[in-house]
């Protein structure tokens, strides 16, 4: 169940038979309805038009539009409702995987790709990753930690970028297509060689 905050404002006449029909509508990556889930965050009616809040736990703005459409279908069948309007949002849950480490500052989620063989596509994996969940609406970082052979700022066709320091500590991010990033090849150009002691 999810810790976000619900707000049901409806007769208990109409809160049953809406809550039934939006816990059928079963997610398809949750695996269960939308209730027993805790996406439901908001029920309210003005006049006819239900007004209906939810919260994924995961990016899926792809999504919106066929759920909107099925559950104002589905809920079209009760009387007392003519028309949904319908929000959505996602708060995905955080994770730690090693409870005495501190969390990075404004990092929800860390995804590592890696691999001990060069040349099996951790940075196309990376970079595919990024862009598709930032397609559904997640704000995304990349970090490619390869120092040898740094490949991300060409996939993303950024290869000309040079960060500045604005403090001396900290170093500005690339923007493209969506994705803030970061790499040691933003420091090097052409075949210049890195060298690390």
């Amino acid at each position: 169940m999810s810790s976000t905050q619900m707000d049901y404002r409806l007769n208990d006449d109409l809160l049953g038979p809406v809550l039934a029909i939006l816990d059928a509508y079963i997610d398809p990556y949750l695996a269960t309805g939308l209730v027993s889930a805790g996406c439901v965050t908001k029920l309210a009616l003005d006049g006819k038009r239900l007004q209906l809040g939810l919260v994924y736990p995961y990016p899926c703005m792809s999504q919106y539009r066929d759920t909107v459409m099925a559950l104002t279908n589905k809920l079209a069948v009760l009387d007392a409702i003519d028309e949904v309007e319908c929000e959505i949002d996602f708060q995905p849950k955080v994770y730690s995987a090693i409870a005495s480490i501190a969390p990075i500052a404004n990092v929800k989620q860390v995804i590592a790709v890696a691999s001990g063989k060069g040349g099996v596509g951790k940075s196309t994996t990376a970079v595919n990753l990024a862009l598709a969940l930032a397609a559904e609406g997640a704000q995304v970082g990349i970090l490619d930690a390869d120092i040898y052979g740094p490949s991300v700022p060409l996939m993303l066709g950024i290869p000309n970028f040079r960060p500045v320091s604005p403090d001396g500590k900290h170093m500005t991010a690339a923007s493209a297509h969506g994705i803030a990033a970061q790499s040691i090849g933003f420091m090097l150009s052409g075949d210049e060689a890195a060298v690390w002691r």
